[in-house]
């Protein structure tokens, strides 16, 4: 089959020529939704509280470090178990003030790094076979895609106190032969534009353009990435009981053709919170919020199938799928994630349908026809993440002793 999901394979474009927070224009107060939409079935018990403005608060320079741990498995023709526990360091390197649409917004630049301290993974093969593959005990940056900026060797996401890593912006060109470009336009005369990809320039004619837009640059889904990209927190105060909704771009990054192309397999990842206790201990305030996270991309679909040509919707269907479910624990009062839970599963789905040679060989004479034989992967992934803040004074595997947080 024509396709594999590709390691972290979208290369920055030479246009990414803007920057805004994830949350900017995207919390919803429950409106434009569909009217056949189920209500969300929460599952804890919501406790009648006070509203509290829910924010991370993070000071330049200081560390937090969390202990870890990260069990997911994959069913497929090749399926694995993979178990890990680690250390995790979040840094404030720096902090920004940048306008995002036109009004002023802080961003904290975050590098999170990760050390482990045990990995384990058993495949199970094609044949059948079971192979205990030996895993290194590495540190490492968690990488969320090419949303990121460096801060000397230090790779941060730009993250807002609504706990929002932001995203930046491509330009978005839509032909009218179907073709959709993502990138940049490196220059432009009167009858034309010189556009450039993540992999090819491009000089098209404008009256071969039907429009032109911009788009996010969307957050990366692969591997335990999207356990840092959960929960936003929402814009004004919440009493136990209210909720409140993000959509944020994601992308299942998927290589096609020969040489190998990212496809525009982009979609909205919808988040729906809900605030259900504030736990009150002296003057500390500990706040619990439920959240759940859904979205799917299907190159058939019709959102998405402008995004193709007729002949890829002839030869080949793609489809994505993620639903999650997660609580977080908030210090209220010093902006601190305490604990985090979460559960992932996706659901990846590809056909090919290119015509493959008969296995027979034709009479003499005869040509060899060609038939319609649909190649299909699937693959079920379960992702089972918790993170848990290590108290000051605490020890490290390697002797270490959590400092003060304060």
């Amino acid at each position: 089959m024509l396709m594999n999901v590709a390691r972290w394979s979208l290369p920055l474009a030479a246009a990414l020529l803007s920057l805004a927070p994830l949350c900017a224009g995207k919390e919803s107060k429950k409106p434009e939704e569909k009217p056949k939409e189920q209500p969300i079935a929460w599952t804890q018990k919501m406790v009648p509280g006070p509203a509290v403005l829910l924010r991370i608060k993070r000071e330049e320079g200081k560390i937090l470090i969390y202990d870890g741990t990260l069990n997911r498995t994959q069913d497929s023709v090749n399926s694995y178990i993979d178990s890990s526990a680690f250390y995790l360091t979040f840094l404030c390197a720096a902090r920004r003030e940048e306008k995002v649409n036109g009004r002023p917004a802080v961003l904290d630049l975050v590098c999170i790094r990760r050390t482990y301290t045990n990995r384990d993974r058993e495949e199970k093969l094609e044949n059948g076979k079971t192979v205990k593959r030996p895993m290194q005990l590495t540190e490492d940056q968690i990488s969320i895609g090419e949303n990121y900026e460096k801060v000397g060797s230090l790779n941060c996401l730009k993250i807002d106190s609504q706990n929002c890593a932001a995203f930046m912006t491509q330009q978005l060109a839509q032909l009218k032969d179907g073709r959709s470009l993502r990138g940049s336009v490196l220059s432009e005369e009167n009858d034309k534009i010189v556009f450039q990809t993540s992999t090819d320039l491009f000089n098209l004619k404008r009256d071969e353009i039907a429009s032109m837009t911009y788009v996010p640059q969307p957050h990366v889904i692969l591997d335990e990435s999207p356990h840092y990209l959960f929960p936003p927190l929402p814009s004004q105060k919440k009493s136990p009981g209210e909720t409140w909704r993000f959509r944020i771009p994601v992308v299942i990054p998927v290589q096609q053709g020969n040489p190998p192309r990212i496809l525009p397999t982009m979609f909205q990842a919808v988040v729906d919170c809900r605030l259900c206790e504030v736990k009150q201990a002296g003057n500390s305030q500990t706040a619990l919020i439920e959240y759940k996270v859904a979205g799917v991309f299907d190159s058939a679909g019709e959102e998405f199938a402008a995004r193709f040509t007729q002949e890829f919707h002839d030869a080949m269907r793609i489809i994505h799928r993620m639903n999650g479910e997660g609580l977080l624990h908030l210090d209220v009062e010093k902006g601190r994630i305490l604990e985090k839970s979460e559960n992932f599963n996706f659901f990846l789905y590809g056909k090919n349908n290119a015509p493959q040679p008969e296995a027979e060989k034709p009479a003499k004479g005869e040509k060899q026809e060609k038939k319609e034989r649909p190649t299909e992967q699937k693959a079920d992934i379960n992702s089972q993440y918790h993170m848990k803040l290590m108290l000051p004074g605490q020890r490290l595997r390697n002797n270490v002793v959590v400092p003060n947080y304060d």
